[in-house]
């Protein structure tokens, strides 16, 4: 036969396992075949199977849960060095607080500074101190503008006026004063008349009159003066 064909080993004859539609004969796998015609998905050529990818080393499907475990590990211990960073900031923070409490005289030695009351008490001492200069302020710059520096002082549109004055700034504090007593003059300081000076050894005789002298003639001129 024309198809006949033997093995290459054995020299034992093949015979065709079947015909195509087109004739040719379909000859059993020996370890290989003959290449198929091109376009002909039926005889693909058959191989050996794709290997099956052999598991990493060591990982025993544990691995994904193993890596899911270290990564919370590490955010943790990452969270608990943060804790530990933000707790010192804050010690830091108490300890500044406790020294400028003890440096004002705040707090004794022997108990923690509440920061809430040292905030306030040091907002009422700065209050108090700008206080003290803005009146000092007012004093020393009042008379130069014929001003009641009391009733500046007494005056909570003037006051307010102040809020924004530099109390050291002299010409500030002026101008401040100035506006004062020009829209308001019961803010102008009252002149007093001036008093008449007195002499010791009694009462002056009036202009013209001879002086008697003093003693005995001073007492009978006084005595007839006040007799008419």
């Amino acid at each position: 036969m024309g198809n006949a064909k033997t093995h290459p080993l054995t020299g034992q004859p093949i015979h065709p396992l079947g015909f195509r539609k087109d004739g040719r004969a379909i000859w059993p796998i020996m370890g290989a075949s003959e290449p198929a015609p091109e376009g002909d998905p039926t005889t693909a050529p058959q191989g050996d199977p794709e290997p099956t990818p052999e598991p990493a080393k060591g990982d025993d499907g544990k691995g994904g849960k193993d890596a899911i475990l270290a990564d919370l590990a590490k955010e943790r211990d990452k969270r608990q060095g943060l804790e530990t960073d933000l707790q010192t900031l804050k010690d830091s923070q108490q300890s500044q607080l406790d020294a400028i409490a003890k440096a004002l005289g705040l707090k004794p030695d022997d108990q923690p500074a509440d920061p809430a009351k040292l905030t306030a008490d040091i907002t009422a001492a700065q209050a108090d101190a700008r206080e003290a200069r803005q009146q000092l302020a007012v004093y020393r710059n009042a008379a130069a503008n014929e001003a009641n520096p009391d009733a500046l002082l007494d005056s909570a549109s003037f006051l307010r006026s102040m809020a924004d004055v530099d109390p050291t700034d002299a010409d500030a504090v002026n101008a401040a004063i100035k506006a004062a007593v020009e829209g308001n003059p019961g803010f102008k300081a009252v002149v007093a008349p001036p008093v008449p000076p007195t002499f010791g050894g009694g009462p002056r005789t009036p202009a013209g009159r001879p002086d008697p002298g003093p003693g005995l003639p001073r007492l009978a001129a006084a005595y007839a003066e006040n007799s008419k």
